[in-house]
């Protein structure tokens, strides 16, 4: 046809689907390099393009929509201490590299204390 392409996947939308692409798959490798995740969790792409033509089969709209799926980042915990002062109670959390903070006397649950950051 005159003044047509014929469909290729880089052709869609001029490279919107490419871009969009590249888009996910920096997000896919910063979630890689993220220290806080799980290093060998899979994570996936997915690139979906829909065509849906018009009544008379005579032409139509192609979606494309690129989807990623990361690795969560991992949990963490500490432990917290709480005090009650007149009708409310406030939290505190040791800082267990400063011990000389008041502290000294507490415990955690199983008599170990941890830094957020620290994991199982």
């Amino acid at each position: 046809m005159n003044g047509m392409k014929q469909l290729t996947l880089e052709g869609i939308n001029r490279g919107a689907a490419e871009e969009l692409f590249q888009r996910e798959l920096a997000a896919v490798l910063k979630n890689i390099n993220d220290p806080s995740t799980k290093p060998d969790g899979e994570r996936k792409i997915t690139l979906e393009i829909g065509f849906k033509p018009n009544a008379e089969r005579e032409m139509g709209v192609i979606e494309v929509k690129v989807k990623s799926k990361l690795e969560p980042a991992r949990s963490t915990g500490s432990t917290f201490i709480l005090e009650t002062v007149g009708e409310t109670v406030e939290l505190w959390e040791p800082d267990v590299y400063q011990p000389g903070l008041g502290f000294d006397n507490v415990r955690g649950i199983d008599n170990k204390t941890k830094a957020a950051g620290d994991y199982d």
